[in-house]
């Protein structure tokens, strides 16, 4: 590879690392910004920077360096570098800078195979469908009850998070280590029982059937384990009931958040990486460098508060309170990790996300505000306009294929 090709695949690499994490980072984390904007900013940036590191050193020794998780496998790696490929982040940048969700993956990756832009397009379009659905059906079931008691206590809740004693902090810690760690040893123990051959067949461990037999009988363990452990601590703790419970939620939606931002770190770090040699062909020092480089910039997203992006978090209701924050990242990143399992086709999280969203505003305005003149013409007016936005994207993605196949 000639000097030139080198300058512009760096470059790509990193207009690409900063579009990718003032767009897509930012609807990941949005809901755990937003609900802890109390916190400091290098706090959040420590946690959020030690999973990356985590995920990327897993990648590292276990995976070849290939961070992207298989999903450029079928993406190849150019040759020679020519300028148009530094093109795609540079109009991601200037997009982002109005606040406009757009799909990153098929922005970049479509430049580099405009022939898997189908299959990337029908798993996306799949993915919002899926998270819209998931959350019209969850969150009719849980408005009435829980979303309404959220946001009638949500000041309260965040003043509990915010003045509350170590103590209480650790005994609330302590019962979902116990959970946790529970799900774990179940999910290992059935994945050595070799019954399971007997029951499902040779072929069981390759299959989804495993799969969903470890998770499911562990849910059904640990989530009564848990709010027996939780119920346990409310009673010990009469006195500080509120504030026991304020912290339990706390802690749920860190975790929650660290799961789907895992999950969200196996789907897109292929929009970044594929401008950088894969398989094996990096370097450990250009690997290092490149992580180095991300974790900065995720701090300086952190310290800025999300930015434009972040006002499509906001602007739905009842984000900033922790509770509602953790159902959000737990549905999200269940509905990625489905997804990450389905296939090693690269998909816009972006449409997941919105698609979330929007199933979710509209329940909550069926089942809590149905009376009030307008209020579903205005929900659904807010769902069109950001399912707009992110058609833009897939708009802009192919205009761009076809200038990039003129220029050729």
């Amino acid at each position: 590879m000639d000097i030139t090709s080198q300058i512009i695949m760096i470059l790509g690499f990193s207009l690409a690392s900063y579009s990718v994490v003032g767009n897509d980072v930012i609807q990941t984390l949005g809901t755990f910004i937003s609900s802890n904007s109390k916190r400091k900013w290098h706090v959040l940036w420590l946690y959020i920077g030690g999973i990356f590191l985590a995920v990327a050193t897993y990648a590292w020794f276990q995976l070849q360096g290939d961070i992207a998780y298989g999903r450029l496998d079928k993406i190849p790696f150019p040759k020679n570098y020519h300028w148009w490929l530094a093109l795609p982040p540079v109009i991601l940048v200037v997009i982002t800078r109005f606040g406009i969700p757009v799909s990153t993956t098929f922005l970049i990756l479509s430049v580099f195979s405009s022939k898997n832009i189908r299959s990337m397009v029908e798993k996306s379009l799949l993915g919002y469908l899926t998270a819209f659905v998931v959350a019209i059906v969850l969150y009719m079931f849980i408005s009435k009850r829980l979303e309404k008691y959220f946001i009638s206590t949500s000041h309260k809740y965040q003043e509990f998070t915010k003045t509350s004693s170590n103590a209480v902090f650790l005994r609330a810690f302590f019962n979902f280590l116990i959970a946790i760690g529970l799900g774990i040893v179940i999910v290992n123990l059935i994945g050595h029982y070799q019954l399971i051959e007997g029951i499902f067949g040779k072929e069981a461990y390759k299959t989804y059937r495993l799969f969903v037999l470890k998770n499911v009988v562990a849910a059904l363990v640990v989530v009564p384990v848990y709010f027996f452990l939780y119920r346990q601590g409310l009673s010990a703790n009469n006195k500080d009931s509120e504030e026991y419970a304020s912290n339990s939620w706390m802690i749920a939606q860190w975790i929650s958040t660290g799961f789907l931002w895992s999950q969200w770190i196996i789907q897109d770090m292929a929009n970044i990486f594929v401008y950088l040699p894969r398989h094996g062909a990096l370097s450990a020092l250009g690997y290092w460098l490149a992580i180095a480089l991300l974790v900065g910039l995720l701090g300086l997203i952190l310290y800025q508060r999300g930015g434009g992006i972040q006002k499509i978090v906001t602007t739905k209701t009842n984000t900033f309170d922790i509770r509602s924050a953790t159902i959000i990242d737990f549905t999200y990143g269940i509905v990625l990790f489905i997804f990450k399992e389905y296939s090693k086709i690269p998909m816009s999280t972006t449409w997941v996300f919105v698609g979330l969203l929007a199933g979710r505003e509209i329940a909550l305005t069926y089942q809590l505000a149905r009376g009030e003149a307008g209020s579903f013409r205005s929900v659904i007016m807010v769902v069109l306009k950001d399912l707009s936005k992110i058609f833009l994207g897939l708009v802009v993605s192919l205009l761009l294929v076809w200038l990039i196949s003129y220029l050729k």
